[in-house]
């Protein structure tokens, strides 16, 4: 984009005045470049002496893009429209939820903008509403419909000037609904080919932390698009039901997308293992369909979708039914192979002829490959959104103006996409991130530097066990874990269901005897050993990383401990160890004279002098964090009623009041509210605070 000021005065156009500012101007397409099709603006286009159109004096037309996350499929999808159109637009890509959050700064930006293309179906009846409240002129409005579920919800987006659709059985059902032919644009997602095309299945298996072995099922899709059911995840889950997986032929499923950890949560079929990853980043999606045998799509309703055809760039067979986009490039036995909507067992029986048929499941992913290619290149789809806005008359921004300048729509931009990638990251908690840093994460890394804090990324990692963030670690799916004062399982269990490795030791046979009962429930495989913290039974150099959860503090020679736990960690092992913060002991014992004996702490741990300790027995800490926050205002109620418990946690009475206390926490959901919460009181008042080191020489 030319870097040129919207200040400037504009003169006549094709031989109109300057000062009617309601004439309007038809941008017109000439080639690629969507300028006027005026004589005088083609013979003008070749002299640089003129302005960034081509007609001396005019800025290019403004256009606002609005998809619903930056992380998504259509966050991708606008910023490949800006990228690919900006020798014809500027643009300006302004997140949904940032407009729900900075009214007045859209309210701003649309006094200037031509055009609004809303990305999504349900963004349009906002922006109507924003440009109503605004009081200005109505710029040239554009919303991409995907899919429609119910005609009566995409009805608010017929009163817009153009509508995208990306599937002729969309274009058709609006058809036939009565909407304008002249109305419609076919403007299809396009696949970024060079990104995403085929790796090493082992190494992409390996940098995601998936087993080797086994036939393995993509699925990506949020959980926020599965309206009335359209992604067919009962269908999904029905079909895995009936595939033949034994554990000398084991069936993995893949799955990736926030939202979907209560849908998991009731999903139980043997023999199958369920590796979810809640957020992977873009540049993580290669290893993604590459790590896969199939990928898989059980949606009833969609104008796409898109997951298929990402899959088909990276060489890899689709299962899916026939809809949307799917039913206009995917051809049965060629790509890979339709079934019918809802209908498992056919799903099923299609899903086993590509597992035991390689050779033509391996052809159908190069012809897939071949589609895309011919077909939904990302550079000439992108293009179409050019014929799209220029198909219309827009109202230029004219003489007498005061509009932002390309440097500040730039500046705008990146402020806005970044604020939301922050806020999506912040929604999904702790999001799976392997493979090269995104931008945000270079941010996320660079503010941890500012804090004084080192962070290593060399792990894949689903999620916080237990508080334990497992990517600070650097544990992956074949790391020795050693969970030292196990107590419960409540880390040891956990890591196990979701395929990690980890021993658990504790010196309480009771409760070593919960967590083999828990795990033989569940159909876990587990190792436990019972010995003293101080003189552990294994060998040297022995463990990847080791856990100590809650446990320093109760030991009298801390320094012994930690000893044994450099003797058998790697070298290049990790340690966690958490342990109450003073300030919350302190005042507890000031509340209740009966607390540190009530709990069975002989030691109470400042920063400081935790640090100071591991320090002196050979760790450096790269990191400290407060956790566990509701556990400080737990025991600030109960400690006030007087309540006393066993030296585990576990209350002796006052039981009524434990459990309106958990009630109340557990009404809060994992909302906002909840969320700043947590950070708050992680900061002013942890029950316990992280300590994540790495080993290095003895002070």
């Amino acid at each position: 984009m030319a870097d040129s000021s919207r200040d400037s005065l504009r003169p006549s156009i094709a031989g109109e005045s300057s000062s009617d500012a309601r004439s309007e101007v038809r941008y017109g397409t000439n080639g690629d470049n969507g300028m006027t099709n005026s004589p005088s603006a083609r013979a003008s286009a070749s002299d640089p002496t003129l302005g960034s159109s081509g007609i001396e004096g005019i800025d290019k037309p403004l256009v606002i893009l609005i998809p619903d996350a930056m992380n998504w499929v259509l966050g991708g999808w606008a910023r490949e429209i800006a990228t690919h159109n900006a020798e014809s637009f500027d643009f300006v890509i302004f997140p949904l939820e940032e407009i729900r959050s900075r009214k007045q700064a859209f309210a701003e930006i649309l006094g200037h903008a031509d055009i609004v293309h809303c990305l999504t179906q349900s963004a349009c009846a906002e922006v109507k509403l924003h440009i109503q409240n605004a009081g200005v002129h109505p710029p040239y409005t554009v919303v991409s419909i995907h899919h429609i579920v119910d005609f009566d919800d995409v009805g608010v987006c017929i009163d817009a000037d153009r509508i995208a659709v990306m599937c002729d059985s969309v274009f058709e059902e609006l058809l036939s609904h009565g909407v304008p032919e002249e109305k419609l644009h076919l403007l299809r997602k396009g696949i970024d080919t060079a990104l995403l095309r085929r790796r090493d299945r082992a190494e992409s298996r390996k940098q995601l932390g998936l087993p080797e072995n086994g036939f393995t099922i993509g699925f990506s899709a949020k959980a926020a698009s599965d309206d009335r059911g359209r992604k067919g995840i009962d269908v999904l889950f029905d079909t895995l039901s009936k595939l033949n997986a034994g554990p000398e032929d084991p069936v993995q499923l893949v799955l990736t997308g926030p939202g979907w950890e209560n849908k998991l949560a009731s999903l139980s079929v043997p023999n199958i293992a369920v590796h979810y990853f809640p957020f992977l980043a873009r540049s993580a999606m290669p290893l993604f369909y590459s790590a896969i045998d199939v990928y898989l799509s059980t949606a009833q309703i969609e104008g796409g979708p898109i997951p298929p055809f990402e899959a088909m760039s990276c060489e890899t067979p689709v299962v899916s039914t026939p809809i949307g986009m799917v039913l206009d490039f995917v051809s049965d036995g060629v790509e890979g192979l339709l079934v019918p909507v809802e209908d498992a067992a056919k799903t099923a029986a299609a899903l086993e002829k590509i597992r035991r048929e390689p050779e033509r499941a391996a052809a159908m992913g190069r012809a897939g490959r071949a589609t895309v290619e011919r077909s939904l290149g990302c550079r000439e789809a992108a293009l179409g959104a050019n014929a799209l806005y220029c198909s219309g008359s827009l109202q230029p921004r004219r003489a007498g103006g005061n509009g932002p300048t390309i440097a500040e729509l730039r500046r705008l931009s990146e402020e806005l996409i970044a604020s939301d990638t922050d806020r999506w990251n912040e929604a999904l908690r702790i999001p799976r991130r392997p493979g090269r840093a995104t931008g945000y994460e270079q941010l996320r890394a660079l503010a941890r530097r500012v804090l004084g804090a080192r962070r290593s990324a060399r792990a894949p990692v689903d999620f916080e066990i237990a508080h334990i963030d497992l990517e600070q670690l650097r544990i992956a799916r074949e790391s020795r874990v050693l969970d030292l004062g196990g107590g419960a399982g409540q880390f040891t269990i956990p890591m196990l269901e979701n395929g990690y490795q980890s021993v658990c030791v504790d010196l309480d046979a009771p409760r070593l005897g919960e967590v083999a009962a828990a795990c033989g429930k569940k159909g876990l495989s587990f190792s436990i050993l019972r010995a003293d913290a101080t003189n552990l039974p294994c060998r040297t150099a022995s463990f990847d990383s080791v856990v100590c959860r809650e446990m320093i503090e109760h030991i009298h020679d801390p320094g012994r401990v930690i000893e044994e736990i450099r003797r058998i960690l790697k070298p290049e092992g990790s340690l966690c160890v958490t342990v109450p913060s003073a300030h919350t002991e302190h005042y507890f014992q000031w509340v209740d004279s009966r607390w540190l004996e009530m709990a069975g702490h002989v030691n109470v741990f400042t920063r400081r002098s935790m640090r100071e300790l591991l320090e002196a027995h050979g760790f450096r800490v790269v990191e400290i964090r407060g956790r566990n926050c509701f556990y400080s205002f737990f025991w600030f109620i109960h400690t006030l009623a007087g309540t006393t418990h066993d030296g585990t946690g576990r209350i002796q009475d006052h039981f009524r009041l434990a459990e309106r206390v958990f009630a109340a926490w557990r009404r809060l959901g994992s909302g906002r509210l909840k969320r700043a919460i947590e950070r708050g009181g992680n900061l002013l008042v942890p029950k316990s605070y992280v300590y994540y080191c790495e080993r290095a020489d003895i002070r």
